[in-house]
């Protein structure tokens, strides 16, 4: 799943715990969109689901 989603532009970090069932996805939102995050995490054979949205000041 990892793989599938840092091969999309626009990723900068993936942290995936299969054991809890949860991933952190760090993205550019002008570069990617939530939704081809989740077509890649679901084209793997994995569900997605959007639970919280931070956002990052820099």
């Amino acid at each position: 799943m990892k793989l599938a989603v840092r091969k999309l532009d626009g990723i900068h970090q993936v942290e995936a715990s299969y054991k809890e069932g949860k991933a952190v996805v760090v993205y550019e939102p002008s570069t990617v969109s939530l939704e081809e995050i989740k077509a890649a995490i679901d084209k793997v054979g994995f569900k997605a689901e959007l639970q919280s949205e931070e956002g990052l000041t820099q």
